[in-house]
């Protein structure tokens, strides 16, 4: 008995006895099996509670493994108190382990308690308690977190009981194996659904069948597959084409027509004519036609109908819509901040959901988790399967994006209490009906099946366009099943409000489908299919979500230009609608980026980068074209931050396009001052652009006084690099007075202190003439690269074959037509691809077995084009080295240089 003066014995203690007791008699019991326990520590203990991992080792069997099983320890430090006629006693179990134990281990598992003051031990066989299952059911649906077992009082772990222990273990094991089995196996029963339905008209069945799946607008195929009252006896859904026998729902599709946007019933002598809130019902059933991408309806019946396919897709019904989320899409963020903050409460799950969306896609994820919080604890997934499951996955994805990119104060408690968050307890509470779409959510199938999908469809259009370019030609659906593969899983995103479209893996998705798009329109054989025109889903798809780089690259890979666009007067009305809403919203996008809310800064920078890209390549007017553009410019400076400048995209739009207004381009160039990137690459190209749209020298110089912000031209300014070094193009534009005092000022300072860096440019823009003087100290100047460390050595560890100086000597003998003397041909000496620069001196006597084709792609200069094209022998070297290993790059530059 114990004193009251005894020192209270801790919980750690407690359990750190009994673990040692459990395993020490393990061990012993065993052994005298001739069995032997070898004891790991588990690395779940913490999240699962299981304690101990043991591996039964046989012994007479050259240590054989016999089996593995795991063990969860508990201890006590008084005598079990049995519970009221029965031979056992009560311990509390969280609801999450018992379920976890019962239905997910795969290997068995027995629960331990340890009295430690008797040392007596008893046993749980957890995973063959036939009432588990039926508890943890009862639980979930109480929204408990525990429950209680029952230990027999008579499962004392000793030598006397240790077959029957072993047994339990055997036993534990084949049910695990069992459950596992059968949980492969385990489908979706669609029954409930479709025998629900028989007494209904068509109109109320199909709006029953839509109704039970409430909160999942957009079902996947297999799913819609299951719906007899679809497809009938023998139908499916194909790509965009729904397959049916069901002859009163085929008839029923064939009875719609729309008349000044209404749906209206061709027919009225029908059973469902009388309907109440028909109309609501009617556009309905055409809303699930058109999110799930159902555009026809063909039948396959016995009999013969007077049409035999329905287009679909005539009978869908446009309504603009202004709530929060469509706000968002529109790019009108104080719209939707106004709404967000002035919609009162309402208990409708629908618009909570979609309240929590809209504040995740403003990347505010703290409140956008406290709404998804409080609707999963009002509702019940027995009840609101559809509403319940879309709200736990996004609270499990806000989960990692809080832990990535939300640093505010409460972060730790969010995900403190969203630790112990999963889907585990809620399969086994979903209708049955409900069970494919909750996997495919859970276990995110929809993105993997759709990336597979599109993986397969882009190997054929990529094996379609380089057949293309060889003369090949297919006349196919390619373009068509693309858009509506991935305008399938899209859909299935945006409309069922997951959260997912901001991660790698959509993003990947994107890309492949754009690119098959690409690839689709720049085939250029007028006897196949192509991809003609871009709808605005793809470029709202392309402006939202794509990344911007890998969309330039793609451009490039396809050759693409110019894009045809269909509604080419809509596409730009969305475009100017789209700028305008940024511009609107530009004090939230400043305190976003005040605030350091990386997320949404970056998803400026993403859909900005993209816009540009966007109104650079579609054919629109240049008028049109011009006003985006200025539209942009006059964002950009609202927001007055060289963060969202998105400056290499402005260049890639100034490169791609000839007519870019004066006026934005003055605006481009001011903006740039503004920012000091008087030195970048958009700012020389900007300037150049500008004063070919200016006539007179003195108007030009006066013109680049006033953008400049300067009074006069200075050589030194010419000479800086945070000046105008990259705008020595400028001076010969200059009138006749300004360009000879500059030269004079320019001659002077290198006279006086030679700069090879100087020389060059000066020399290679046309500003200094040649002078032979000038010209040998920048010949002198050559390194030897043989014996000089460079840091292409330093990094790689390779030799620089190149010597980089001797390339711009070159250049500069192209530019003045010099003859290389046999003195400079001695340089060649001074770089290890030798038999290069001998090539370069002498192209006409070069010994072109030593010739490499990849030598034309090097140092790509005006003047090394013009030096080639002089030379008909190396015309045809390179004809006859094109036919043998054919280089896109080389077999472009020929055609510039010999064209």
């Amino acid at each position: 008995m114990t004193s009251k003066n005894q020192t209270k014995v801790s919980k750690n203690h407690i359990e750190k006895e009994a673990n040692a007791k459990i395993r020490s008699k393990l061990r012993n019991l065993f052994l005298l099996k001739d069995l032997e326990l070898l004891e790991n520590e588990t690395n779940s203990s913490q999240d699962w509670g299981t304690d101990i991992y043991m591996e039964v080792l046989n012994k007479a069997k050259d240590h054989r493994r016999e089996m593995l099983f795991l063990i969860q320890s508990k201890g006590m430090n008084k005598k079990p108190k049995p519970l009221k006629d029965e031979n056992s006693f009560s311990f509390q179990m969280s609801l999450r382990h018992a379920n976890y134990f019962y239905h997910q281990l795969s290997e068995p598992l027995i629960f331990m308690v340890c009295d430690i003051t008797t040392e007596i031990i008893y046993w749980y066989a957890v995973q063959i308690d036939i009432e588990l299952n039926g508890k943890i059911i009862e639980q979930a649906k109480k929204g408990k977190k525990t429950l209680q077992v029952k230990i027999p009082l008579n499962n004392i772990l000793n030598e006397g009981n240790f077959e029957r222990f072993f047994s339990d273990l055997e036993n534990s094991q084949r049910n695990q194996l069992h459950k596992r089995r059968t949980k492969l196996i385990l489908k979706a029963n669609y029954n409930q659904i479709n025998e629900n339905i028989s007494e209904l008209n068509i109109v109320e069945g199909l709006c029953k069948v839509i109704d039970s799946f409430e909160g999942i607008n957009v079902l996947p195929i297999s799913v819609i597959n299951e719906l007899n009252i679809f497809k009938g006896s023998s139908g499916y859904l194909l790509g965009e084409t729904l397959l049916t026998d069901n002859e009163v729902f085929y008839d029923f599709v064939s009875n719609l027509e729309i008349r000044e946007g209404i749906c209206n019933l061709k027919n009225k002598s029908v059973n469902y004519f009388d309907v109440d809130d028909l109309q609501n019902k009617l556009e309905k059933i055409l809303n699930f036609f058109s999110v799930n991408w159902i555009t026809h309806v063909t039948w396959r019946g016995k009999s013969v109908k007077a049409e035999m396919r329905i287009c679909v897709h005539n009978l869908y019904i446009s309504n603009e819509c202004n709530c929060e989320r469509c706000s968002y899409s529109k790019l009108n963020f104080k719209k939707t901040r106004e709404l967000l903050k002035s919609q009162i409460d309402s208990k409708n799950i629908e618009f909570r959901l979609r309240k929590a969306y809209t504040y995740y896609l403003i990347a505010d994820l703290e409140k956008s988790y406290i709404e998804y919080k409080e609707i999963i604890a009002e509702i019940n997934i027995s009840k609101f399967p559809g509403f319940h499951i879309i709200a736990k996955f996004n609270l499990l994805q806000l989960k990692k994006m809080i832990s990535w990119d939300y640093f505010g104060d409460n972060r730790n408690e969010i995900l403190k209490d969203l630790e112990d968050f999963t889907f585990d307890l809620d399969e086994i509470l979903v209708p049955e009906y409900f069970l494919d779409i909750f996997k495919l959510i859970k276990e995110k199938k929809f993105i993997d099946g759709a990336l597979w999908d599109i993986d397969s469809k882009l190997s054929e259009i990529q094996k379609l366009w380089y057949s293309d370019q060889f003369g090949g030609s297919s006349r196919n659906s390619q373009a068509r099943n693309l858009i509506v593969g991935f305008l399938r899983t899209y859909n299935f995103i945006e409309y069922n409000l997951l959260i997912y479209n901001e991660y790698r893996d959509f993003e990947v998705l994107v890309n492949k489908s754009l690119e098959g798009i690409f690839a689709l329109y720049s085939i250029n054989n007028p006897a196949s299919n192509k991809y003609d025109h871009f709808g605005f889903t793809i470029i709202d798809m392309w402006l939202f979500h794509a990344e911007p780089k890998h969309i330039k690259h793609l451009l490039r890979k396809y050759g693409l230009k110019s894009l045809d666009i269909q509604y080419s007067d809509i596409t730009y009305d969305r475009l100017h609608d789209y700028i305008d809403n940024l511009m609107n919203s530009a004090q939230i996008i400043i305190e976003n980026y005040k605030n350091e809310n990386y997320k949404h800064n970056n998803k400026i920078i993403q859909i900005t980068s993209n816009y540009l890209t966007i109104i650079g390549i579609i054919n629109i007017s240049n008028d049109q074209k011009n006003l985006l553009l200025g539209k942009y410019l006059a964002l950009l400076e609202i927001l007055g931050e060289s963060h969202f400048g998105n400056y290499d995209f402005l260049y890639d739009y100034l490169n791609n396009s000839n007519e870019v207004s004066i006026f934005n381009l003055k605006k481009i160039i001011s903006l740039l001052v503004l920012d000091d990137l008087r030195y970048s690459h958009v700012f020389t190209l900007a300037i150049e652009q500008y004063l070919e749209k200016l006539e007179g020298a003195q108007v030009k110089e006066n013109a680049l006084k006033e953008i400049l912000q300067i009074n006069e031209f200075r050589a030194d300014d010419f000479c800086n690099r945070e000046q105008f070094l990259d705008l020595i193009f400028v001076i010969n534009d200059l009138t006749a007075e300004t360009k000879n005092l500059l030269k004079k000022q320019l001659k002077s300072k290198l006279d006086e202190t030679f700069n090879e860096q100087l020389y060059y440019l000066f020399s290679i823009h046309s500003v200094l003439d040649y002078e032979k003087e000038l010209f040998e100290k920048y010949l002198k100047l050559t390194p030897d690269y043989t014996k000089k460390q460079t840091g292409h050595e330093f990094l790689s560890g390779r030799k620089e074959l190149k010597n980089y100086h001797l390339d711009k000597v070159i250049n500069l003998m192209f530019k003045f037509d010099l003859e290389f003397t046999p003195e400079i041909r001695s340089l060649s000496s001074k770089a290890f691809d030798k038999d290069y620069y001998d090539w370069l001196m002498n192209i006409e006597g070069f010994d072109y077995s030593k010739f490499n084709l990849y030598w034309i792609l090097y140092f790509n200069t005006d003047f090394y084009r013009k030096a080639f094209g002089k030379s008909d022998k190396l015309k045809l070297e390179i004809i006859k080295a094109l036919k043998e290993n054919y280089i896109e790059g080389v077999a472009k530059i020929f055609l510039r240089t010999y064209n």
